[in-house]
């Protein structure tokens, strides 16, 4: 009798956990922020932003806003005329093109 009794208790127990633990950890957000691609921008411009920092811009959609978003399609569009392409170290590389976005998404960005 009282081993069911504590079975129960440590299943209720583990559950408990469990669920309080679904509850508290999260997964991460990726969640950009009109500095981060100031960031990112000026980085590009230096040659010091790589291939993966560029393409996990592009490729993740920004759906809660919706002037970063307009910024995200237009580098994904530079990207797809081969304005932003890597070299053989994965940094990126721009055509005048290009630079002259980024300085401009920059600006806009810094009011």
């Amino acid at each position: 009798m009282w081993s069911l009794i504590a079975l129960t208790a440590v299943i209720t127990l583990v559950l408990l956990v469990i669920f309080l633990g679904l509850i508290y950890f999260k997964p991460p957000v990726y969640r950009l922020t009109a500095k981060n691609l100031i960031i990112l921008f000026e980085l590009a411009l230096s040659g010091e932003a790589t291939e993966s920092d560029w393409n996990i811009f592009i490729g993740v959609p920004i759906r809660y806003d919706d002037d970063l978003e307009d910024i995200r399609l237009a580098c994904e569009e530079l990207t797809e005329k081969k304005a932003v392409y890597p070299d053989s170290k994965r940094r990126l590389c721009l055509e005048p093109e290009a630079r002259q976005a980024l300085e401009g998404f920059i600006q806009a960005l810094s009011l």
